[in-house]
């Protein structure tokens, strides 16, 4: 199957089921407080934002400059998950899943353009 906008992905339930749960397990719990922000009803607008299929956001998109996010946001939530005692599973799938996609095809054999200046 390929997917090329967000929306359609949030059609998939394997996805959103892994969505929930690599923000409630593993991300919220590490985002420090934020005053007078109730981070589950901001990951409530996110998860809205990501099925609406106005918003035509591409899963290419989100995958632009992967080798800048990586070490900025993925690995450090990975460390402070294992500082907490938690194997962080979505997270290390969410990296490996990167990681495939800059294999640069699709399983359908289908060519994937590198679109990350590193």
């Amino acid at each position: 199957m390929d997917i090329e906008f967000v929306h359609e992905a949030m059609q998939e339930p394997l996805v959103v089921g892994f969505l929930n749960r690599l923000e409630t397990e593993e991300i919220l719990p590490i985002v420090p407080p934020v005053p007078d922000t109730d981070l589950g009803a901001y990951f409530d607008v996110i998860r809205e934002r990501f099925a609406n299929p106005e918003v035509a956001d591409t899963v290419r998109r989100l995958c632009l400059d992967g080798s800048n996010r990586q070490p900025k946001f993925i690995v450090p939530s990975i460390r402070d998950n294992r500082v907490a005692g938690r194997l962080p599973n979505g997270l290390i799938m969410a990296s490996a899943l990167w990681c495939r996609y800059c294999a640069g095809v699709t399983d359908s054999g289908t060519t994937i353009a590198p679109n990350d200046p590193n």
